[in-house]
Parts: C-alpha cells; structure tokens; sequence
C-alpha cells in the first residue's frame, strides 16, 4: 500500500496552491500519518510516505473515517475551502471494531462534501464498501482480488479527481441551489428549507409526524429511555426552523398506548416535555396494535391536518410475537391512507418484516445498538434525502 500511494502521489503537482496528500492510518485505533499542510512539495510527501510504519491490529474502519473527518480536513490542518476534498479509503477486509459506526461515519463524512473513493481488497462481501463510497457506488467502490492489482485503477482514481463541470450546464439544482460539479455526477447545495438530489423537496411543508415505540421486555428501560432521548431530538432539529409540524405518540407492548395525539400540543417544547415523562411498560411485542393506533392518529379528531404531510416513523427492536398475523396488513392499511412509514430497527436478526413495514427499501435504517440510535439520525439527514426529514 506504501507503494502505491507513493506512486500515486508521483502524478500529481503537490503543495499550498496545488494537491495536498494527507494520511491517516487504521487498524484497532487510528492515528494521522502526516496532514494535509505537513509537506510542502513533493519530495516531502513521499519522504513522509516512505517513513510510516505499520502497526498491528483489527479493523476499525469507523475510527479511521472519523479521524479523516474531524481532524484531516480541518482549517487548521489544510483544509481549503475552495478545494474539492477526496478521501480513498483501502482495506482488505470488514470492519470488526465499532462496526456499527462505520457507515454513519462515512455518510457524515459525504454529508460534510467529502468524496469518498472504497478500494476493498479480497473482500468476499462488498455491502460494507459500496456504502462507504460515494453514489454511484459502481464509479466509487473498487473491489480488488489481491494488493497488486492496486495498480489496475490507478488511472481511474487519477482522472476522477478532474470534474467535469458539464454536469452543472444548464443548472438541474431547482429553488435557488447550487450545482457542484463532482466525480462524474454533481451535488446541489439547497437553499435552507429544501432538500433532496436537486433540491425539489420543500422542508417547509408541514408535517403530521407520529413515532411509534416499542415498549416491549425486549427493549428495557435503559433503552427505551435512549429512544425517548432519540425522539426528543428529531423534534427539536425538526422544528428548529419554525416549521410547522405536529406530532403524536405512541408506544406499544401488549397493549397500546397513545401518550399524546395531534392536538394536544402546539408548541415543540410541550412535545418534548411529554415526551420526557412518558413510562416504559413491558409486555410482548404488538406491533400490530401500534400500526393500528397509528391509523387511528390521522383522523380530524385527533388533529390531524388534511394539507400537512403524514409521516409514521416506526423504532422497534424485534420482530412482531403478539398478533404477528396482522403486523403487515395493519402496515399496508397505514400506507394505503397516504401514510409515509419510516421503519427503524435496532440490533434486528432478521428485517424482513421491518422492510414489509416500511414504505419503501429508503424508508429502512438498522442499527446495532440503542447507543447507535446518533448514527443513525445522522445517517437518515444525510443520506436518505427524505422529505420528512428536512432540518
């Protein structure tokens, strides 16, 4: 690998107002090689290329990422505001430490206008690479059978770093945004209040947002007060704009529970007080009954608005084991009104039920953990594009 980043850098004219080559090493922690700013021309760089050394260990490619994110492309570091930022990560395998983190790290990291090249070497299963890489993942996921074969996508790495600002003529980015030539496609940066690939989504429209909770054994206290924690959040950034949105909630063990529908709160910090002082009740898992109740939610006399947009945003931590019959039919019933059904799982074996809930592949996000729940708000913002989800 040395030698083919000292190679790779030999094609490249290197300093302050030209390329910056920084590098950042992983294995059970990460540490930074050099900076961007470290080396001034290129007999510097490939002398600090040829000094580092290799250190043993596992594969944490999420500390490796964040690293890059927070440190690398810094001011302070040599960071340039008006320089595309690309990053090529290269491994030979999965990651196996803080694993879970791994994909929402990479996704900050795109969120952030970092371009994010995956070279997988001997990877037998690619998921994990091609949702680090940037979209499209078959321009910016490379898998590789062994190390020497590094040198067969040299020039591909190499031309990609040219933009092709013929994507960005005329401009596709619609309510005031900006078109950013990339990597053989281009980025709109919205106007606030707009989101989406060419900024078609309005975030200002407003909302009628129901979360649905489990509440079951499974779940226990510590983590069910990590979902409330999850909800206050998304209430907070999602009303941060002054928009216009109501929400309800739910939760569901044995029994269903509504702690509060539409009406009965106008103001956000109202929600996130109820929200607070919700109690977590055991029992089995009826998912069923919280989709049912769900439906229930969007009627007028429980406040919901004919104009406002209905989004239900399911977190659950296993599968239906209580009127599991009626789990999906109760789903499709929600869908069928109009309903948009975000469904996220936490440490799930099996998500085939999760997808049938869902409105769409998109609409499903899955994470290990309870504490992993930060990863994967982040994850949806950045990557999901989703309109409900616009702050």
């Amino acid at each position: 690998i040395k030698n083919y980043v000292y190679y790779m850098v030999e094609n490249f004219n290197v300093g302050p107002d030209a390329t910056q080559v920084g590098v950042a090493t992983f294995s059970q922690n990460a540490r930074t090689q050099f900076y961007l700013n470290d080396n001034q021309n290129k007999r510097q760089l490939q002398s600090a290329i040829s000094a580092m050394t290799y250190e043993y260990g596992n594969t944490n490619t999420a500390a490796g990422l964040k690293l890059m994110r927070s440190s690398m492309f810094s001011n302070s570091r040599g960071n340039r505001p008006n320089a595309p930022d690309y990053v090529i990560v290269i491994t030979d395998g999965l990651s196996n430490v803080n694993a879970e983190q791994t994909i929402p790290e990479a996704e900050l990291a795109k969120a952030e206008g970092i371009h994010v090249f995956a070279i997988g070497i001997g990877v037998s299963d690619g998921w994990e690479l091609r949702a680090i890489a940037s979209e499209p993942a078959d321009r910016n996921a490379f898998m590789l059978n062994e190390f020497s074969d590094l040198w067969n996508i040299s020039d591909k790495l190499i031309d990609a770093t040219c933009k092709d600002s013929g994507f960005c003529t005329p401009n596709p980015c619609q309510n005031g945004g900006e078109c950013i030539p990339g990597v053989g496609t281009y980025t709109c940066q919205c106007q606030y209040g707009y989101l989406g690939q060419n900024c078609e989504q309005n975030c200002q429209e407003r909302k009628d947002i129901c979360f649905v909770l489990d509440s079951s054994t499974s779940v226990g206290p510590k983590n069910f007060d990590m979902m409330l924690n999850y909800v206050k959040e998304l209430v907070q950034e999602l009303t941060a704009g002054g928009q216009d949105h109501r929400f309800s909630l739910i939760t569901y063990s044995t029994e269903v529970k509504t702690i509060f529908s539409f009406n009965r709160y106008s103001q956000p910090q109202q929600v996130i007080d109820a929200v607070t002082t919700t109690r977590y009740t055991p029992g089995s898992t009826n998912t069923a009954g919280g989709l049912r109740q769900a439906r229930e939610m969007y009627s007028p006399g429980f406040g919901e608005r004919p104009t406002a947009q209905d989004v239900t945003i399911l977190l659950t931590d296993g599968q239906s084991n209580i009127n599991f019959y009626d789990t999906i039919p109760s789903a499709t019933d929600l869908k069928s009104d109009g309903v948009t059904v975000i469904g996220i799982g936490i440490g799930l074996t099996n998500a085939d039920e999760l997808n049938a809930i869902a409105s769409s592949s998109r609409d499903v996000f899955q994470v290990a953990t309870f504490d992993a729940l930060d990863g994967i708000k982040a994850e949806i913002v950045a990557v999901s594009g989703h309109i409900i989800l616009c702050i």
